[in-house]
C-alpha cells in the first residue's frame, strides 16, 4: 500500500457544517474542485433528486432498498433518517475523501467512530448577527416553503455547536476568502 502519510500518522477530515442554503455544498464542491489535495466524500442518500442535481457528482442517489441492503452488509459508517428518508457516508470514501458537508448529529457520529483522525469542524452562518441571519434565510429560501420550515425547525441545532471555526458565507467575497481559507486548513 502507498501511503503518503507516515504509518499512524493522523490524515485531516474537514467538516463543514451549516444551515440549509448557507452554502456548505457549493463551497465545498468549489474548493474540491479548485484544490487537488482536497477530495470531496459525497453522502449517499434516499431522498428524490432535486432540480440540478447528479447522481455521483452532488451525492449518491439509492433506492431506500439498496441503502437498507449495503446498510445491512456493514458498509456505511453513518447513517441517519429524516423525514423518511436515509443519509450517510460510506465507510470507503470517507477513507479515500478528506471533505464533507453534514448535520450536527453526522458530525457527533464522525467524531465518534474516527478517534484516529484530525477533524476540523467549520460551521457557515448566514450572518453573526442572529437577526439578520434570519432576513438572508427568508430571502434564500424563498418560495421554497418547506424548505424554509425545515430550516426554521434546524436553527436550533446550530445555535450552540461546539466547532473550530465559523464563517459568514453571505456575499460572494465571503464564499472566495472562505473557500480559500478552508483550503489552507487542509494544507499538509
Amino acid at each position: 500500500m502507498n501511503m503518503s502519510k507516515k504509518e499512524g500518522e493522523s490524515r485531516k477530515l474537514l467538516i463543514v457544517l451549516g444551515e440549509s442554503g448557507t452554502g456548505k455544498s457549493t463551497l465545498v464542491a468549489a474548493v474540491c474542485k479548485n484544490f487537488p489535495h482536497l477530495k470531496e466524500i459525497l453522502s449517499t442518500l434516499t431522498r428524490p433528486i432535486r432540480d440540478g442535481e447528479r447522481d455521483g457528482i452532488d451525492a449518491i442517489f439509492l433506492s431506500k432498498e439498496r441503502y437498507e441492503q449495503m446498510l445491512d452488509e456493514g458498509l456505511f459508517l453513518t447513517d441517519v433518517c429524516h423525514f423518511g428518508n436515509h443519509y450517510g457516508y460510506q465507510k470507503a470514501l470517507v477513507e479515500e475523501g478528506n471533505v464533507l458537508h453534514c448535520i450536527p448529529s453526522t458530525m457527533l457520529e464522525l467524531k465518534e467512530k474516527l478517534p484516529d483522525r484530525t477533524i476540523i469542524t467549520v460551521q457557515l452562518v448566514f450572518s453573526e448577527d442572529p437577526e439578520e441571519a434570519q432576513k438572508i434565510r427568508l430571502y434564500r429560501l424563498s418560495g421554497d416553503e418547506s424548505r424554509l420550515s425545515r430550516v426554521e425547525k434546524e436553527a436550533s441545532l446550530y445555535s450552540n455547536l461546539e466547532v473550530d471555526y465559523t464563517l459568514v458565507n453571505k456575499e460572494i467575497p465571503d464564499f472566495l476568502e472562505n473557500a480559500l481559507f478552508l483550503a489552507k486548513l487542509m494544507q499538509e
